[in-house]
C-alpha cells in the first residue's frame, strides 16, 4: 500500500461538470506529479505516518519555503513545476480529508488560462485554489508578501475547512 492508493477515486471532478481537454490532460498527470513530489521534492512528507494531514502540509510548505526564498522566485519559470506539484499535493490533502474533489473553475482564472484547478470540499462553501494558496504561503511574512498569520495560511485554511466539514458531517 502506498500513500497514493485510492487517488483515482477522489481525483476526478463531479460528473455534472464539463471537462475541458486541457484540464483532462492536467489531471492525467496528477498521479505522476504527486509521486514525484513525495519521492523527490518532499521526502520528509512521504515519511510521515500520515502525509495527508496538516502535519504533511506544514512540512511541505516548510520545504518549499526553503527552496523558494521570495516573490520573484515564486514567479520564476524554473520553479513553476515544483509549485504545481506542491499545489497538487496541498489540494489532494484537502480532497482526502474533507470529502473533496478537483474541478476546473475558469470563472476565477486569469484571462486566457484554460486550466484553473480548484478544490471543492463538502461543507465549505468557497472553492480552494491550491495554486493561490501555495503562492501566498510561500511569500507569507516576507517582504512584499501578505502579513504572516499565527499558524500559517495553509494550516489555518485547513483548520477552517475542518470546522465547516465537521459541522456539515454531523
Amino acid at each position: 500500500m502506498t500513500v497514493l492508493d485510492n487517488l483515482a477515486a477522489v481525483a476526478t471532478p463531479a460528473s455534472h461538470e464539463p471537462v475541458a481537454p486541457a484540464y483532462q490532460a492536467w489531471m492525467a498527470g496528477h498521479t505522476d506529479a504527486l509521486e514525484a513530489f513525495l519521492a523527490h521534492d518532499a521526502v520528509c512528507v512521504a515519511m510521515l505516518d500520515d502525509p495527508w494531514s496538516v502535519s504533511g502540509l506544514q512540512a511541505a510548505i516548510t520545504m518549499a519555503r526553503s527552496r523558494i526564498p521570495d516573490h520573484c522566485a515564486v514567479l520564476a519559470p524554473e520553479n513553476r513545476a515544483l509549485i504545481d506539484r506542491l499545489g497538487r499535493y496541498v489540494g489532494e490533502v484537502f480532497v482526502r480529508c474533507f470529502d473533496g474533489y478537483w474541478c476546473n473553475v475558469l470563472e476565477t482564472a486569469p484571462p486566457g488560462v484554460e486550466v484553473w484547478p480548484m478544490i471543492r470540499c463538502r461543507g465549505y462553501l468557497a472553492g480552494i485554489s491550491p495554486r493561490c494558496v501555495v503562492e501566498m504561503a510561500l511569500v507569507e511574512g516576507r517582504p512584499g508578501g501578505p502579513a504572516a498569520t499565527a499558524g500559517g495560511i495553509v494550516p489555518e485554511l485547513f483548520a477552517s475547512v475542518k470546522v465547516k466539514h465537521q459541522a456539515w458531517a454531523s
